[in-house]
């Protein structure tokens, strides 16, 4: 299916699979046509934007290039060459529509109105010698253009960015709308839950009985170390949670959400005799904290 026919089917009018008379642009501009003194508008163009949870968290600009149709600017949406001019339909004398009677049966009619088959529609009759030679008289031509998109740090999934005006359009219609859907892809170490992240963090069993110093990596390459002082026993499924290390807030006030990590310890098959008086020491005591650089709050809970 061609863009036209995609058109088409967006427009009520089925597309190249269509059973009714008629599949090309000429087709198009009948079916877009206001009826009564109501302009339509075209319906909206709808496409995936796809971002990654580093993209989201720091923000990132997106391009995407699309096409489309528009009024034709060779001829300003006339259909006809500079200077051409285009007498008024005889058929249905530019009205663009015609009432035909139709007999539905012995002595029984009825009004039918559709567009005229003398100008398809058109209201004007153009010989081919005046036709557009950019168009051919179809009045709307195939483009394409770049959209750039600025993904807003936070930015939710399934949020809209909107471009109003910028899709498909044809001289008797508004042009619709171009929109852009959020969506998120999923991260191999991170997931999001609003503006928390959620991760699993694993330590070794001496950093679980003694504490110790680990560099984690974040969203967008940052780099986080934790500490955890000696004295505190970090048990497996306990969960730190630590303040302003989660996804920033989209909406004011600019803040950011937390980051739970849930511990997971790795156990030695053996642990060496010079370690274990060490490690049986801070067994008995266990009653310290646990801190993080750049000031961030740690507090711990536990998954039963």
């Amino acid at each position: 299916m061609d863009l036209f026919d995609e058109i088409l089917r967006q427009h009520g009018r089925g597309g190249g699979d269509s059973d009714e008379e008629g599949t090309n642009l000429f087709d198009l501009l009948r079916s877009g046509r206001s009826r009564g003194s109501r302009r339509q508008k075209m319906k909206p163009m709808k496409y995936a934007l796809e971002v990654t949870l580093d993209e989201v968290y720091t923000g990132a600009t997106k391009k995407m290039k699309l096409n489309r149709v528009r009024n034709c600017q060779d001829c300003k949406g006339s259909g006809a060459k500079p200077g051409a001019k285009s007498g008024k339909c005889k058929g249905c004398n530019g009205k663009k529509y015609v009432t035909k009677l139709v007999q539905m049966g012995p002595g029984m009619y009825a009004q039918s109105r559709g567009p005229c088959e003398d100008c398809n529609g058109q209201g004007d009759n153009l010989s081919e010698k005046d036709k557009c030679s950019k168009c051919k008289g179809e009045k709307a031509v195939e483009d394409s253009k770049e959209f750039e998109v600025k993904v807003t740090p936070g930015v939710p999934d399934n949020h809209v960015f909107t471009f109003p005006g910028e899709g498909n359009e044809t001289p008797d219609t508004d042009a619709g709308d171009v929109m852009f859907v959020v969506r998120q892809k999923p991260h191999e170490k991170f997931k999001r839950k609003g503006i928390d992240l959620i991760a699993e963090q694993e330590i070794s069993l001496e950093e679980s009985l003694i504490g110790g110093k680990r560099t984690i990596e974040h969203l967008g390459g940052k780099k986080v170390t934790l500490t955890l002082e000696r004295g505190r026993i970090v048990r497996p499924n306990d969960v730190l949670v630590i303040e302003g290390l989660g996804m920033p807030n989209i909406k004011p006030p600019k803040i950011f959400g937390k980051l739970y990590l849930i511990v997971s310890v790795k156990f030695p098959e053996h642990v060496e005799e010079s370690k274990l008086s060490s490690l049986l020491k801070v067994i008995l005591k266990a009653n310290t904290r646990a801190s993080m650089d750049c000031a961030a709050t740690v507090s711990y809970t536990h998954l039963r």
